[in-house]
C-alpha cells in the first residue's frame, strides 16, 4: 500500500508545500499518515474480537482521521480540531473505555472513579496524547517511531504473566506491524510527510490501548515521558508569555531548540528513542510505586535541563 501511495499521491495532487515553511526541496507525498490509519483500522477490524469498545475505537478513529486529513489539506481552526478530538474521546468513553480506578501505590486498595470523573480524566488523557504525538511530528519519523515503541512496550506488558491480556497485545502488535513498513520506507531518506492524519491517530491509539482492560496509563506515560513533559512545558511557557497554548510555529519545543543548536534531525530522533527505550524497558519491571518514583525523577531532571535550554 505504501508503494501504491508513493506512486499515486503525486498524481492526485496529495503533496506538501515546503515553500510555506521556508524549505527548499521537492514536494513530497502528503499526508502519508492516512495509509497508516487505513492499515491499523483494517487490521484491527480483521483480527480483534468485535465488541462495543472496539466499535467505539474504530468509529472515533475514523472521525479523527477524516478531520485530520482535511486539516492537512485545508487548515482547520485549532479550536474545531480540539472540539472534534473531544467528540472522539466522548465516543470512546461512551463505548465503555474509561479510567475506572487508579492503583494505590501504598496499599492493596484502589481509587475508584465514577463514569463522570473517570470519563473526564480519560478525555484529558486522550486529548493530551493526540496533541503530544502531533507536536513531535516536526522531526521525520519521531511521532510514528515513538508511538510504535510505546505500543511494543504495552504489548509486552499485556502478554506478561502478571497481566495476561492477549487481546490488548493484539491491538498493539497490529499497530506495530503497520508502523514498520512506513518507518523502513522513510528512514535514511525522507520520502513522504506523515501529517496530522497519522500523527494524531498514532497518539490516539496509544491513549486508547493504555486504557483498555483496566488501564496501563503509568506505563504509557513513562514511555512517552519526554514528548509529554515537553508538551506540558511548552504549554506553560506559552501561558506565561500570554500566548495561546494552541499557537504553533513558535519554535519552543525541545526538538526545535536542539535544531537551532545545530543538532541534526537524525540525532534528535535517536535521542528521543533512546530515552523512551530506556524508560519503557524500566517500566516493564517496576511496580506502581516504582513507576511513580521513576516519573517524578524524570520530571525533575527534565525541568532542570529544559529550563537551561533557551
Amino acid at each position: 500500500m505504501s508503494i501504491f501511495a508513493l506512486k499515486f499521491f503525486p498524481k492526485w495532487g496529495l503533496l506538501d508545500t515546503p515553500e510555506r515553511y521556508g524549505h527548499v526541496r521537492e514536494r513530497l507525498p502528503y499526508p502519508f499518515g492516512i495509509i497508516f490509519v487505513i492499515s491499523v483500522l483494517f487490521g484491527i477490524f480483521l483480527t480483534a474480537e468485535l465488541n462495543s469498545k472496539i466499535y467505539g475505537f474504530l468509529c472515533a478513529g475514523i472521525v479523527l482521521s477524516i478531520t485530520s486529513f482535511l486539516d492537512d489539506k485545508y487548515r482547520i481552526s485549532p479550536f474545531i480540531r480540539l472540539g472534534v478530538q473531544a467528540f472522539c474521546a466522548g465516543i470512546v468513553v461512551y463505548s465503555g473505555v474509561w479510567i475506572e480506578f487508579l492503583t494505590n501505590p501504598f496499599s492493596s486498595n484502589a481509587f475508584s472513579f465514577g463514569i463522570y470523573l473517570g470519563g473526564f480524566l480519560s478525555g484529558i488523557w486522550i486529548l493530551s496524547l493526540i496533541n503530544t504525538s502531533n507536536w513531535i511530528d516536526g522531526i521525520p519519523n519521531l511521532s510514528l517511531s515513538s508511538s510504535a515503541l510505546s505500543a511494543m512496550v504495552l504489548a509486552f506488558l499485556s502478554i506478561s504473566s502478571r497481566v495476561q491480556q492477549p487481546e490488548v497485545a493484539n491491538l498493539c502488535f497490529v499497530f506495530v506491524g503497520a508502523s514498520i513498513p512506513l518507518l523502513a520506507l522513510n528512514i535514511g531518506r525522507e520520502r513522504y510527510i506523515f501529517g496530522d492524519s497519522g500523527a494524531m491517530f498514532a497518539g490516539f491509539c496509544i491513549a486508547i490501548f493504555s486504557l483498555f482492560a483496566g488501564g496501563k496509563l503509568a506505563t504509557a506515560l513513562i514511555v512517552m515521558a519526554l514528548p509529554v513533559l515537553d508538551a506540558g512545558y511548552v504549554i506553560l511557557d506559552r501561558l506565561r508569555s500570554g500566548v495561546s497554548p494552541a499557537k504553533g510555529g513558535d519554535k519552543r519545543h525541545l526538538h526545535d531548540i536542539l535544531l537551532k543548536k545545530g543538532w541534526k534531525k537524525g540525532q534528535i530522533l535517536i535521542l528521543f528513542l533512546s530515552v523512551s527505550t530506556f524508560l519503557g524497558a524500566s517500566a516493564l519491571f517496576l511496580d506502581t510505586f516504582g513507576k511513580i518514583i521513576l516519573l517524578i525523577t524524570v520530571t525533575i531532571l527534565f525541568v532542570v535541563i529544559r529550563s537551561k535550554q533557551k
